[in-house]
């Protein structure tokens, strides 16, 4: 694997990282997020690719400047995912994101089809996060176990103690979300600071991303190009309720829930996403 950047005309620099695989489908696979985070919990070895991409999104690095932040919304993000694949030579490609990053892959799949032969959503949520939050609500009350619930509640409790002005607003976000881990992860105990390791990034870019889903609308039928969308029984953050109404009957959707996951399957269940990755690229003929 190796890390390349891009000069762009845009405001952000463009990163990958980019494994290339010795067999597998001629489609890349382009997996937006961060070239840092997403290499550390999705396993190239394991995909059926020949070549796959890890590409920076502008929340997740540290933006230039106020404008910046300010331009980040789906219709952007969709335009400098279709500029990275312009700029790196890629035809057809398919595109993958992990909870609202899956959102993104959906966004750029509906405004640039010709682009796009395959979207996979991991554990991203089909609806805005005022619903989110109410089928996470439901989903936690009715399927965590009272020992998860004690967990958490102790978690939290003890994250309340820590002197937060010692740390970033950066460290902050990232503590809180370790100290989540019985919401994200089937192991309630689960240490997910590993993956967070030299991530640099502004809250005032992330929060700015968070705000793109105050009012987003999930519209499957505008988008006809395959989806696979994967979730985990054991994710209270983005629970797989939130799939309940939609049929798989639909020609172009795909659903899948892994058993023994939390929030993150390609790192919980490795053997089994890749199969499901590997039987759905079957099927679609890629």
């Amino acid at each position: 694997m190796r890390v390349q950047q891009f000069s762009t005309s845009i405001d952000f620099p463009l990163y990958s990282n980019e494994a290339n695989n010795r067999s597998g489908s001629d489609a890349a696979l382009v997996i937006i997020g961060s070239s840092i985070y997403y290499p550390r919990c999705i396993d190239s070895a394991l995909l059926p690719f020949r070549r796959i991409l890890y590409l920076d999104l502008p929340h997740f690095t540290l933006p230039v400047n106020e404008n910046s932040v300010a331009k980040i919304s789906l219709t952007y993000y969709s335009e400098l995912i279709e500029k990275w694949r312009t700029e790196l030579g890629l035809n057809k490609i398919v595109v993958l994101g992990h909870s609202h990053h899956g959102n993104v892959a959906f966004e750029y799949a509906r405004r640039f089809p010709r682009s796009v032969c395959g979207v996979v959503m991991i554990c991203s949520p089909p609806a805005n996060v005022r619903d989110t939050n109410l089928a996470q609500t439901d989903y936690w009350e009715k399927s965590a176990s009272d020992e998860r619930k004690r967990v958490l509640a102790q978690r939290r409790s003890e994250f309340g103690e820590v002197d937060l002005t010692a740390f970033s607003l950066q460290e902050q976000y990232i503590l809180a979300y370790v100290a989540d881990a019985p919401l994200y992860w089937r192991n309630m105990h689960f240490d997910a600071s590993m993956f967070w390791q030299n991530m640099e990034f502004s809250m005032d870019g992330v929060n700015a991303f968070r705000r793109c889903f105050d009012n987003y609308r999930f519209e499957i039928d505008s988008v006809d190009r395959p989806i696979l969308a994967l979730s985990g029984a054991y994710d209270y953050a983005v629970p797989p309720i939130l799939w309940d109404g939609f049929k798989p009957d639909r020609k172009n959707l795909y659903l899948h829930t892994f058993e023994n996951s939390g929030h993150t399957p390609s790192f919980e269940e490795p053997s089994e996403f890749e199969r499901v990755i590997f039987d759905w690229m079957q099927y679609i003929g890629h």
